[in-house]
């Protein structure tokens, strides 16, 4: 971690900074220390990385980080007008009418997309029926805290399903794992996500699997997963599912605890 000292604005303090560059005020300005570092940005559960002249820095024990990188991430545009000294991040347009704007409407994806862990479930069974948790860890098992997010090779994320498979169980265990069912009405086209073990159980050495079934019959089959490895991305076609079915599984060889993250319906 690199440590420098640079001239800072002291009237007009950026707390998110526009640019990797240095700002100078005309007046008021003063040299302070800060301690440039390698911070990880998490958007919705998906890793993005900033240009390599645009890090953040911690000073005074609060975090600064690049504004331009964070507001054109999440889809807006940012400016800096040098003779205000005015930062404007989306519409930047301007009026002097006292009129409240109305609310605004939600945009098209979000009224699309429904998180599976906020749909309520129809029913659970085997190991999801008594180690089913909605995204966090809502069980103390298998090294894993209530409260815990799901974590994938390093990866948080803040949605999704995940189920303690034992070690080691009867014949029809071994099986049939565990399994939460929806119903679906025909209403979604597309279901996402993504499958992994645990950083929980980061020294197991079972494998596990997510099955996809809709209205009886396999949609989608998931490869072995193991821990310390990237999640699996899956994208299945559940155009007309009435009643979808998502089976946990495992080989029994370890405890298991897997997580389809960010489990996403869209229309």
């Amino acid at each position: 971690m690199r440590k420098y000292v640079q001239g800072f604005i002291g009237g007009f303090l950026i707390c998110l900074l526009l640019s990797g560059t240095v700002v100078y005020a005309a007046t008021g300005s003063s040299k302070i220390e800060v301690y440039f570092k390698n911070l990880t940005y998490l958007f919705d559960g998906v890793k993005k990385a900033p240009p390599q002249d645009a890090k953040g820095f911690i000073y005074n024990g609060n975090t600064y980080v690049p504004l331009r990188f964070i507001t054109e991430t999440l889809g807006k545009e940012v400016k800096w007008d040098g003779t205000t000294e005015t930062i404007s991040i989306g519409n930047s347009t301007t009026g002097t009418t006292t009129t409240p704007s109305p609310t605004p409407t939600p945009n098209a994806s979000a009224q699309n997309e429904q998180y599976l862990s906020e749909l309520v479930y129809d029913s659970k069974e085997g190991d999801a029926y008594a180690f089913l948790s909605l995204d966090n860890w809502e069980k103390f098992a298998w090294n894993t805290i209530i409260g815990d997010p799901f974590q994938i090779h390093g990866m948080i994320f803040r949605h999704g399903l995940g189920v303690h498979l034992n070690k080691s169980g009867p014949p029809w265990e071994k099986e049939t794992g565990g399994a939460v069912t929806y119903s679906l009405n025909g209403q979604y086209k597309k279901l996402t996500g993504y499958v992994g073990i645990d950083d929980s159980v980061s020294k197991s050495k079972g494998k596990g699997k997510l099955t996809v079934t809709g209205d009886g019959k396999v949609l989608s089959v998931t490869s072995d997963v193991i821990a310390n490895t990237d999640s699996i991305a899956i994208n299945v076609d559940i155009t007309n599912v009435k009643v979808l079915e998502i089976r946990f599984q495992s080989n029994r060889n370890d405890q298991v605890n897997l997580v389809f993250a960010e489990a996403k319906l869209v229309k």
